[in-house]
């Protein structure tokens, strides 16, 4: 049930709340509960990341909220810009869409 909450969430990842993203970052992996979890959701609330940050964070931005490990660090940056590209790719369909009717 899970995955399945986290793919429609991912659909509108700009309005997430700081714990959202970090549960979806949690999510990329089944050793990041145990690795990141709490302190995760800690240091984007304190920093107020949310999804309307996401275009923007780098993988040092990713070391300064905890994630240390640099194979994590890529992984999730990888992640992160799958997410743009697929909503930058859905938004340019819809647009043609809108623009054929």
């Amino acid at each position: 049930h899970t995955l399945i909450i986290m793919a429609a969430m991912t659909e509108a990842y700009r309005g997430w709340s700081s714990e959202e993203m970090a549960n979806w970052i949690i999510s990329i992996d089944t050793t990041y509960e145990s690795k990141y979890g709490d302190s995760l959701i800690t240091m984007l609330k304190q920093n107020s990341i949310t999804g309307q940050n996401i275009d923007e964070l780098d993988r040092e931005d990713l070391k300064t909220y905890g994630i240390i490990n640099l194979d994590d660090r890529k992984r999730v940056y990888s992640e992160i810009q799958k997410l743009i590209v697929n909503k930058k790719r859905r938004d340019s369909l819809l647009a043609q869409n809108n623009a054929n009717y």
